[in-house]
């Protein structure tokens, strides 16, 4: 009988709040594909790094075995050696749900692509081209020397698939492979993962909220639920529930004032020499949601992080609540580094892994006090977005991508900001998870306008008006 290539018995993994992984047990046959779902904090991305004996600082290892691909990476409760790991680690690949976490920030994209690679020179090199392209990304010389910050997140994703990909690994680990990605990047996304599969005969494990995803790439689904993983079922069964969209409120907004106005915007990232935006007029009134929507690589992201100042403007005027911001962020005035409130795309790139959860919003809000912002308090907005218990005490590293996200949004509502700029907020979030996070922005655009940067169209029916870039 054929060894499975995941094999899981009562794995077991805690943290000081309590139990993540309650005896979770799994068997992936060699060539399967299974998806795993779940509600965001569910345990699924704790027990994807598991397979590769990796524990997250702050969570420990209490009991259990696991074997991949023949190779016993827990016994009992102990990891395997780190050459045992090193050597199962070239066999595996893992795309984690945070794309900026994956792609090193100083090397540039084409040693990535082929950093890893085991093939030689030419064939390497010819792996990687084939996986840029069919996802739509360029092999030039121009693109393949930039950097991870010069690319805009659905980029981003896509180049951390493709580089997971190229490799031609015996078992892929996909961690919510299509969030982030526009809806015409996703059929090739899941396309290029389907033809790899076959021709590799590879096993495939995909961590997903999104049950079309399960169901197009696994032909088996099993779901996470309070650290224990139910029977699985027929990806064909899976299914949910149509989620219309929130209704609009018809509020006449004719008499009210913008306080987002954008004008002849010209935005690209520093040293690239053609601008994905050019000419861009936008406004974003008083009580108002505005949805920024594009395919990948329109400028959405590039137009968020001008917005908030992290990259200069090429041209054109920004006025936020009357203040005209300056092109470079270091000489916009102190009266106005609290207007703008962002919430990035990947949340983990924007906050200190060093600090608790607790001193992080404690600093915000001491700042938004200091600048005459009135913001939002840090308990109610803890309750707000639903933090976990415990939440105070914890480390960034702790949280799910989902919980990270909501305190990434916590912390923009005590920062007292007068905008809030949303880059995909929802991307990493289940489906359950979003519409609770759909509601709790429904809420907070009462008191502060926001403009959101999407490709969800759950996120887009609760906005008033949706603008798109490349139209």
């Amino acid at each position: 009988m054929t060894e499975p290539a995941v094999q899981v018995d009562d794995l077991r993994i805690r943290s000081a709040a309590g139990t993540i992984l309650d005896g979770t047990a799994l068997a992936v046959d060699r060539g399967e594909r299974v998806g795993l779902v779940g509600e965001s904090g569910s345990g699924k991305s704790t027990l994807s790094l598991a397979l590769l004996g990796s524990v997250a600082p702050g969570l420990e290892l209490a009991a259990g075995n696991v074997t991949v691909l023949g190779v016993p990476v827990v016994a009992d409760g102990r990891l395997a050696s780190p050459g045992t790991l090193r050597g199962l680690r070239r066999r595996v690949a893992r795309l984690d749900q945070d794309p900026a976490g994956a792609l090193t920030p100083t090397c540039r994209i084409g040693y990535l692509m082929t950093e890893l690679s085991q093939e030689s020179s030419g064939d390497a090199q010819r792996l990687r081209d084939e996986a840029l392209e069919v996802f739509g990304l360029p092999t030039t010389r121009d693109f393949l020397n930039r950097f991870p910050a010069e690319l805009s997140g659905g980029q981003r994703r896509r180049v951390a698939l493709a580089r997971a990909l190229a490799r031609r690994p015996e078992l892929l680990v996909l961690d919510e492979p299509t969030a982030g990605l526009d809806p015409s990047a996703v059929d090739a996304a899941l396309g290029l993962v389907e033809r790899l599969m076959t021709e590799l005969d590879a096993t495939l494990l995909v961590i997903t909220h999104d049950p079309a995803v399960a169901a197009r790439l696994t032909s088996r689904v099993v779901e996470m639920r309070y650290g224990r993983l139910t029977n699985g079922v027929p990806a064909r069964e899976v299914v949910t529930a149509d989620r219309p969209g929130a209704s609009r409120d018809g509020r006449t907004r004719g008499d009210a004032e913008p306080v987002l106005c954008v004008r002849s915007l010209t935005a690209g990232a520093p040293g690239l020499a053609d601008p994905p935006v050019t000419g861009l007029d936008l406004d974003v009134l008083e009580g108002e949601a505005v949805a920024l929507t594009g395919p990948s690589g329109s400028g959405k992201s590039t137009v968020a992080r001008t917005l908030v100042g992290l990259w200069p403007r090429r041209d054109g005027e920004v006025t936020v609540a009357g203040m005209a911001l300056p092109a470079k962020l270091d000489d916009w005035p102190r009266s106005a580094r609290g207007t703008i409130g962002w919430v990035p795309q990947d949340p983990a790139t924007s906050v200190n892994p060093a600090w608790s959860l607790g001193r992080s919003l404690a600093r915000a809000r001491t700042r938004a006090v200091r600048l005459g912002g009135a913001g939002t308090g840090v308990k109610e907005a803890a309750e707000l977005v639903g933090l976990p218990p415990g939440w105070e005490t914890r480390r960034p590293r702790q949280l799910s991508g989902g919980q990270l996200q909501r305190f990434a949004i916590a912390r923009v509502l005590v920062s007292g900001a007068r905008l809030l700029v949303l880059d995909e907020v929802t991307s990493s979030l289940d489906a359950t998870t979003r519409d609770a996070i759909c509601e709790v922005l429904a809420e907070v655009r009462k008191r502060i306008p926001m403009l959101v940067i999407t490709h969800d169209p759950a996120v887009i029916a609760r906005c008033d008006r949706e603008i798109r870039l490349n139209d």
